[in-house]
């Protein structure tokens, strides 16, 4: 009997140290050292077929997620059917073997406060979702089925071609798309980035079941494939989920050749192609295909360190001199992949009028710079300053949105071995100044691409030619070699040397600390100062444990006001001087961890600090100087002019539903001036207003400021005193504040509607429903309703009906009233149809609100879920800090709001709520305005009705004809 037991003791432990994976060694050697995150842990393991997990136990997170990363992508299409992989990525969302219901996997994450998606890139497609901790192990096993068995149901196929050309559709008016398309059209043929990638009806229609799971089976397998599992469940419990559900991925051994052929097009080397685009953007762009080499080194990162001395800004960079000439706004330098080991090293620089028109000089002020870079070469400090950022950021992370954070790591697991992951991607380990002094020396007009994107009418260049798939026009123009000649022959300017040493780079490595035990939902800051002229708050960090601040001040002053769109005006054009003034500073500290932001408000302008706090006061100091300084010259005038005329008019010229939520805010809001208005009034600005402008702005002030992660009592003085010396003026009393003021709707017999006309080939349509005013308990139902109706909106108006790709609903409770809102923007349909169809979703969804669309246990879970998201509203001191100023001078100084809510949320019965959304979305409530912004639909897969006036006028269209053969049959 002993022997017997002991055989079997050892069979049972030889079956467990087979493991179906092994545990991969981590040699990333990173370190956080942010409190918070002091209980993470990770593993690394790879499964007996190949695939490989990045596993993360976070027992500090509320939220769960996952991501997958294919190594396959719109390279691998068949020739014949373009936009394959992305067909595919689509269709994995429509049910599997073990979950057949197309829906189903969409409706659980959304009622356990999740979200999900996917997209394609040209050498892999990454999928991914969160999910509430409590619901993971279901949502993980669901969305391990993509990768195991898909339905590729016939009927999703035929209805997922139509979103497939939406999204085509949607893409066609955006410039990056066109630029990029022209780019892929006159790229080698011989290379996959030639072909045409997103698909549409054109080059998908007729495809068959069979022909997309042919090519799933052939190029989605375990070996191509990278896993990142993010939960607060224990390791080993992650461990045994991922190795149960993902070792059922079928391993194929499927290889995804590296193309050998270069990407550019040897007759396109040297010339420039100039681009018109849709909106008015000026963009002069240099770029150099670089040897395979740079693509497949992750030691030096030479690349980064060019980049690094090419993009900068400060007082010496090449953006600074084509700024002192009135040549450029931005530039930005950066490495664009192409593939695994193919990249790009780009320069895209933001002209100015002057630019467009002299766009030579500034290609020869960028050879000038590379010259200047051949000559100094990249000191070592700079090396070590790009390693220290770097190291920073990741030593002193936050707790990102879960979301985002598994999307970012599963979309470059691609790109490194795992076992070193993500450390070489992020740090360059090895100084080599020869290495650097070889790419600096490719860098030449002979090996470049030239690319300009402006219209015709001020590059003067009349384009010749039309892309295939968007019909962008275009022309290539050849370049002289006398130009090249010039521009190779460049020596160094003496304006354009190497960057200096960062000032802001903490002097002292930050310090992290223990946070403390959460004794509420939200923080209570105390008052530093509370006079006729602001209130300052103070709230030291007490739960993430990083040295980062986020210091949010609002400056009001009487000159600012909705009710005078003309100040809006002058105040941008401030804030334009301002961010020109500061930009040497604002962007080294900004490399150092410390960022700015100046925006205008409806009475003021308002600042914002974030990141590491050691150099936050004196930075601030700087910025509150720059706020008191002299008006602009007049040409800087005419410059910040012509600049916010082109923002003006883009924006206003933006995709349909951002047209439409334009138009919709001017209509909730009492006063809101309109991009229109505002760029109408530029062409009546002068310079001399301007000055007087400058010189009275803060003659009158009031400061609304809240200092979170600020050290102490005495920092919170300093900030205000550093106010009071640098804006002076008199108190700008609140009795005096301009109120916001929000529409009721009017409550007629009827719904009203409003249609103004677009150019884009799409329309678009926003339903608004007035619900009345705000009470915890009426906003408690609303955001149940509103969470409830997400998917089956999205699911009935994208997915079953095809009538567009952008479908959403949401709420939102504007200064104390209640608002619900659907939108829609679609290739397709005209908007009358699609507010019929809008509304019957509605008149259904409350016929069968407790039976279908939210039935009590529904109800329960989207409860549940709305009361763990408010229970944790921040996760980092950015938004932490937001989110208290909002509440400090938004819901008068009420930190207890959010208990409010979440106390609503959980007494909220389920008999009240069927009550509240009958009462916000029934018939009865007549308080609904749509919002209608009719563009230019294309004709194909459009149904249309005409508009008749008179019966004599269908007759003179139709048709007669009389009986034809002989008698009439009966059958």
């Amino acid at each position: 009997m002993k022997n017997i037991f002991l055989f079997s003791l050892i069979l049972l432990s030889t079956t467990l140290l087979g493991k179906p994976y092994e545990v991969v060694e981590d040699l990333a050697e990173l370190t956080i050292e942010t409190p918070d995150l002091a209980k993470r842990k990770t593993r690394k393991i790879r499964l007996s077929n190949n695939l490989e997990a990045l596993l993360i136990s976070d027992p500090g997170t509320n939220e769960s997620g996952a991501a997958m990363a294919v190594e396959v992508g719109s390279w691998e299409d068949p020739q014949d059917r373009p936009g394959m992989a992305h067909f595919v990525e689509h269709l994995l969302f429509l049910g599997t073997e073990k979950y057949p219901d197309e829906s189903a996997y969409s409706r659980y994450l959304d009622e356990h406060g999740g979200m999900q998606n996917a997209f394609t890139m040209a050498d892999r497609t990454v999928y991914m979702f969160s999910a509430q901790n409590q619901a993971f192990s279901e949502a993980l096993d669901r969305f391990g089925q993509f990768f195991i068995a898909p339905l590729f149901s016939p009927s999703g196929v035929n209805r997922e071609c139509n979103a497939i050309h939406q999204e085509f559709c949607k893409n066609v008016p955006l410039d990056p798309w066109r630029v990029l398309h022209v780019k892929k059209e006159l790229s080698n043929k011989s290379h996959p980035f030639h072909n045409f990638a997103i698909g549409n009806l054109d080059t998908l229609a007729n495809i068959s079941q069979d022909e997309l799971k042919a090519w799933y089976q052939k190029h989605y397998s375990a070996n191509l494939m990278h896993l990142v599992v993010y939960s607060s469940q224990d390791l080993d419990i992650l461990e045994n989920q991922v190795v149960e559900i993902f070792s059922e991925v079928p391993n194929k051994e499927s290889v995804c050749e590296s193309c050998q052929e270069p990407v550019l097009a040897k007759e396109t080397i040297s010339k420039l192609v100039a681009i018109t685009p849709i909106q008015n953007v000026q963009l002069l762009e240099l770029s150099w295909e670089l040897p395979r080499f740079y693509g497949k080194d992750l030691d030096h990162k030479i690349d980064q360190l060019i980049t690094y001395v090419l993009g900068h800004e400060g007082e010496n960079s090449l953006l600074a001199q084509l700024k002192r000439e009135n040549l450029a706004e931005s530039v930005g330098a950066g490495n664009f992949r192409a593939g695994k080991d193919q990249c790009f090293m780009t320069l895209s620089i933001s002209l100015t009028s002057k630019g467009v028109k002299e766009y030579e000089k500034v290609i020869t002020r960028c050879f000038e710079a590379i010259a200047s870079f051949r000559q100094s070469g990249v000191p070592r400090y700079i090396y070590d300053e790009v390693v220290e950022i770097e190291t920073l950021a990741y030593k002193f992370q936050t707790r990102d949105e879960v979301f985002s954070f598994v999307t970012d790591l599963a979309t470059h697991m691609t790109e490194e071995p795992l076992e070193t992951y993500p450390r070489k991607l992020l740090i360059p380990e090895k100084y080599d100044p020869q290495k650097v002094d070889e790419l600096l020396a490719l860098m030449t007009p002979e090996t470049c691409s030239f690319s300009l994107v402006a219209p015709p009418e001020a590059t003067k260049i009349k384009p010749t030619r039309k892309e295939k798939w968007l019909n962008v026009p275009y022309t290539l123009v050849p370049l002289s070699d006398k130009k090249i000649a010039a521009w190779s022959e460049a020596k160094s300017h003496s304006a354009i040397t190497i960057p200096r040493p960062n000032p802001y780079l903490p002097e002292v490595p930050p310090s992290a600390f223990l946070p403390q035990e959460k004794e509420s939902v939200l923080p209570k800051p105390f008052v530093v100062k509370k006079e006729e002229n602001g209130t300052l708050y103070i709230s030291p960090d007490t739960r993430f444990g990083i040295p980062e601040i986020c210091w949010t001040l609002q400056l009001k002053t009487p000159l600012i006001s909705d009710t005078d769109p003309e100040s809006h005006v002058y105040a941008d054009l401030l804030s334009l001087a301002v961010h020109d003034k500061l930009n040497a500073a604002a962007y080294e500290a900004s490399l150092a961890g410390l960022a700015y932001s100046l925006k205008l408000r409806h009475d003021g302008l308002e600042i914002t600090l974030k990141g590491f706090g050691e150099k936050g006061l004196p930075f601030l100091e700087t910025l509150l100087a720059s706020l008191k300084m002299e008006a602009p010259s007049k040409e800087q005038f005419s410059l910040y002019i012509e600049q916010l005329q082109r923002v003006y008019a883009n924006a206003a010229e933006a995709s349909p539903l951002k047209q439409g939520s334009e138009l919709l805010s001017s209509i909730l809001y009492k006063n809101h001036p309109t991009l229109e208005e505002k760029f109408q009034l530029t062409h009546r600005l002068s310079h001399e207003k301007m000055k007087r402008f400058c010189a009275r702005i803060w003659e009158e002030n009031y400061v609304e400021g809240m200092l979170y992660g600020a050290k102490d009592l005495e920092e919170g003085k300093a900030v205000w005193a550093a106010l009071q010396k640098n804006l002076k003026g008199k108190a700008y009393p609140s009795y005096r504040h301009e109120k916001i003021e929000m529409a009721t709707l009017p409550d007629h017999h009827h719904p009203s509607y409003l249609a103004i006309p677009s150019a884009h080939p799409a329309n678009a349509l926003i339903l608004t429903a007035d619900c009345g005013e705000f009470t915890f308990t009426r906003r408690a139902a609303q955001e149940i309703l509103t969470k409830g109706l997400e998917e089956p909106f999205y699911s009935e108006l994208r997915t079953r009906q095809q009538t567009a790709y952008l479908v959403a609903n949401w709420s939102q409770e504007m200064e104390r009233h209640l608002y619900s809102f659907f939108a829609i923007q679609s290739s397709s349909h005209d908007n009358r149809d699609l507010l019929a169809r809008f509304e019957l979703f509605l008149e259904s969804s409350l016929q069968h609100l407790s039976d279908k669309v939210i039935p009590a246990e529904r109800f329960a879970a989207i409860q549940n879920s709305l009361v763990k998201r408010l229970q944790n509203p921040a996760e980092n001191p950015a938004k932490m800090g937001a989110l208290l100023h909002n509440l400090a001078f938004s819901y008068d100084g009420d930190f207890a709001w959010f208990d409010k809510r979440i106390k609503a949320l959980e007494e909220l019965t389920y008999e009240e709520f069927l009550s509240y959304a009958t009462e916000f979305l029934g018939k009865a409530n007549q308080k609904r305005l749509a919002v209608f912004v009719n563009g230019l639909l294309p004709q194909k897969g459009r149904v249309s009705y005409h508009h008749l006036t008179t019966p004599e006028k269908i007759k003179s269209e139709i048709t007669y004809r009389g009986k034809e053969g002989g008698e009439d049959q009966l059958v």
